[in-house]
C-alpha cells in the first residue's frame, strides 16, 4: 500500500501519527482492523518496522549508491543485533568461532 497526494496534504503527518511520533488530538487509526493507540513496547516496533518512509529530501550520503545508501541502515541494524557492530572492520580470522563483542 502506498499514501500518495501532493504537497502539503498530510502524508507526512499520517505516517508520523500512525507510527505514534506525533499524538493525535481525536479519533483513531486502525491497521488491520486493529487500533494502533493501545501499542507499546514490541508490538509499536513490529508495526514501525512494517512502514516505510521516502523522505522528500533524500540526505543520501553523496559518496555512495543508491543501493549502498538503503543497505547501510539495515546493515548497521543487523551487526547491532547480533552484536557485531563494534566489529565491523575485523575479517573472519580475526573473530572467534561464535563470540560476538566480547570475543
Amino acid at each position: 500500500m502506498a499514501i500518495c497526494g501532493p504537497s502539503g496534504s498530510g502524508k507526512s503527518t499520517l505516517i508520523r501519527l500512525i507510527n505514534q511520533l506525533e499524538t493525535l488530538s481525536s479519533g483513531e487509526i486502525f491497521i488491520h482492523q486493529r487500533s494502533t493507540a493501545g501499542l507499546r513496547g514490541r508490538q509499536l516496533l513490529a508495526l514501525r518496522t512494517s512502514i516505510g518512509f521516502v523522505f522528500q529530501q533524500f540526505n543520501l550520503y553523496t559518496h555512495l549508491t543508491a543501493l549502498d545508501n538503503v543497505a547501510l541502515a539495515i546493515i548497521k541494524m543487523k551487526l547491532r543485533q547480533v552484536e557485531l557492530a563494534d566489529k565491523v572492520q575485523y575479517f573472519p580470522h580475526q573473530l572467534s568461532g561464535g563470540a560476538s563483542s566480547s570475543g
